[in-house]
């Protein structure tokens, strides 16, 4: 079961053409929002340039499992579509 996820940095293409940070943010964004506004408030976030930590607050929740089960499919293709660029690894939290 997935707790949340953090994003942190930016992928090493130029400036203004930068489509891994971007499919990232899209990707990220869409999920936080769906889970935070969609299922009110089971989740908490915090963003800045460059990070975002998200967290659900109900980890036993499925819908909540079954977006970030789905955002992490789709950072795992654009992972290895542009391996130099981007790097995704699941984390145990110990449980």
């Amino acid at each position: 079961k997935y707790i949340g996820f953090d994003v942190e940095g930016h992928a090493d293409f130029e400036d203004g053409v930068d489509r891994v940070c971007t499919a990232v943010s899209v990707l990220t964004t869409h999920t936080v929002k769906s889970i935070t506004e969609k299922f009110k408030n089971m989740g908490s976030y915090e963003k800045r340039k460059g990070f975002l930590i998200f967290r659900v607050k109900e980890i036993d929740d499925e819908r909540s499992n079954d977006f970030i089960g789905a955002l992490f499919d789709s950072l795992k293709d654009l992972e290895n579509r542009f391996p130099s660029n981007i790097r995704v690894e699941v984390m145990d939290d110990g449980t």
